[in-house]
């Protein structure tokens, strides 16, 4: 199935996922997505003929706001870095109530190959906004002198992947937005330099 949803799969999807974060993956029936998708169980199999395709795709459908802003981010070749880093911020604090991490240790436990797909379009997403990141960086001359790009790497992948996958920011209040901002202060003032400079 494509990465595009019409508007009743996405109605469909949202419906799942917010079911899935709320009461966990396995204890979700497709009667209880039919139910508060307001359709019939029938209309959701014609749209995703097993459930295990629903739950991908509600999956991969979480990850939009993220892979629209990677999208900007590679139409928008004039953005400067803060423009960038809104935008990854902004692809990631879009996260909907409910337990993620909970969520996501069960999709990797019952649907390994679901749970790789979501995986897979999460660090594409990731390295294609990073590799536009240093881009820009590289090219307003604001990145520190001596700064291995892949060390950068590992601590803008790890940061963000251990906060959808760990709960403990999430356990002490700390929002998706909250947490971003702050990645987002980090990366311009600890690893790049002042513009004056």
């Amino acid at each position: 199935m494509n990465n595009e949803y019409d508007p009743n799969e996405k109605h469909i999807l949202d419906a799942a996922l917010g079911l899935f974060l709320k009461q966990g993956i396995k204890r979700t029936s497709v009667d209880d997505i039919a139910h508060a998708a307001g359709l019939t169980r029938v209309t959701i199999y014609r749209h995703f003929p097993s459930r295990e395709q629903l739950i991908e795709a509600a999956f991969r459908e979480l990850l939009a706001p993220l892979r629209r802003a990677a999208a900007w981010v590679e139409r928008t070749p004039d953005a400067d870095i803060d423009a960038v880093l809104d935008s990854v911020v902004q692809g990631l604090a879009y996260l909907p109530p409910g337990d993620l991490t909970a969520c996501l240790d069960e999709l990797r436990r019952a649907q390994p190959a679901a749970h790789e797909a979501f995986s897979q379009v999460r660090r594409e997403a990731l390295r294609s906004m990073f590799a536009r990141l240093m881009q820009v960086a590289e090219a307003e001359g604001r990145l520190r002198p001596g700064l291995k790009r892949a060390v950068v790497e590992a601590y803008f992948m790890e940061m963000i992947v251990s906060f959808l996958d760990h709960p403990a920011p999430q356990t002490r209040g700390v929002t998706p937005g909250e947490f971003f901002a702050t990645m987002k202060n980090l990366f311009l003032y600890g690893i790049l330099k002042d513009k004056g400079s």
